[in-house]
């Protein structure tokens, strides 16, 4: 092959992989179905990542983009598969409440309670950031609801901590005594009282549910 015709292919190869990640970002499924069954087939490869190691996939599924997330796992991308920092695509759909997103890799075996390299579960970034659709969506799913990560705390706890008052209702049921005590300390002493409340008030009506029944 001449130099030229070597040099365009390049060309072409490196505009397939830009048009390629830019549909994934703004969820143009049409283009990708285009490039994954045409001329870029062979330009666009599984392994290909980012800066930070992060594949198509994970990039979906920081978007929330359920029909490409689809169409990436029926065409062999890995679901299992880390970037640098150890974060598997599921972790990435936590991180910004992509309910819908999570539920779809973990129908397609994701691991809910795989940790990145901070020992960090995906429920732990969704607590930590007030998700509570992700959150409840992990916990349906059999997320571990008491998991510590390298900094000690629980999920329970960083929601406590953050004032994530609809996070604390989703998990203090789930919680030991000694948790719940812990998270609603670290709330008052952040001043989050309106969490403080929210715990109160459904552990409250837990045990009066026990009690009733």
């Amino acid at each position: 092959m001449a130099g030229g015709e070597t040099a365009q292919l390049k060309s072409d190869q490196v505009h397939a992989r830009q048009t390629f990640l830019r549909a994934v970002r703004t969820n143009g499924v049409d283009t990708i179905r285009q490039l994954l069954g045409q001329e870029g087939q062979e330009a666009i490869k599984l392994d290909d990542a980012g800066v930070l190691g992060e594949t198509a996939l994970m990039t979906a599924a920081q978007h929330g983009h359920v029909d490409i997330i689809k169409l990436l796992l029926t065409e062999g991308w890995s679901v299992s598969k880390k970037d640098k920092t150890g974060a598997t695509a599921l972790l990435y759909a936590a991180k910004k409440d992509h309910a819908n997103a999570i539920e779809t890799l973990i129908e397609a075996n994701a691991s809910v309670n795989d940790q990145d390299n901070e020992g960090r579960s995906p429920l732990t970034w969704a607590a930590r950031h007030g998700h509570v659709n992700a959150v409840k969506m992990l916990v349906q799913h059999g997320a571990v609801v008491n998991y510590k990560d390298r900094r000690g705390p629980i999920p329970l706890i960083d929601a406590a901590d953050g004032g994530h008052a609809n996070v604390v209702e989703a998990l203090i049921g789930k919680s030991s005594i000694e948790e719940k005590t812990k998270a609603l300390s670290g709330a008052a002493s952040s001043g989050h009282m309106e969490v403080v409340k929210e715990a109160l008030d459904t552990t409250a009506s837990t045990l009066t549910k026990e009690h009733l029944y």
